[in-house]
């Protein structure tokens, strides 16, 4: 879906244990419910708007210093977090309850390694 939709893409990240960049509090990423997805700067602002616009139990889309959210169809403001996020996007998601939400980021991880794997052979 990635592929078709945007073209060329490559997946940087999803579920990592680790801390907000600069912070004391666990980032999104460490609960599986985040990815990180880079690609040019256009495929990354469409793909960035997309998900503002379309995704279904979005907390927050980050890209090029801009954040929107919580929650989708919410406008972009300024972001000043330590990864302004200007070679990649980075989507989290709700937590809610009985949710599919890490079979989802895992299913859109997929769908990207499978791309980059077609585009790269590795």
């Amino acid at each position: 879906m990635v592929k078709s939709r945007f073209g060329k893409t490559h997946f940087m990240g999803a579920y990592n244990n680790r801390n907000v960049v600069g912070g004391t509090s666990k980032s999104m990423h460490a609960y599986g419910r985040a990815f990180d997805i880079g690609g040019s700067p256009s495929t990354m602002s469409s793909i960035a708007e997309y998900l503002r616009k379309t995704a279904k139990d979005l907390q927050y889309v980050i890209y090029n210093r801009k954040i929107a959210g919580p929650g989708m169809g919410k406008g972009w403001r300024k972001y000043t977090g330590l990864n302004p996020h200007t070679d990649h996007v980075h989507a989290d998601f709700k937590a809610i309850k009985g949710s599919k939400m890490v079979t989802f980021v895992h299913e859109v991880c997929v769908g990207v390694l499978q791309q980059v794997h077609i585009v790269t052979g590795k």
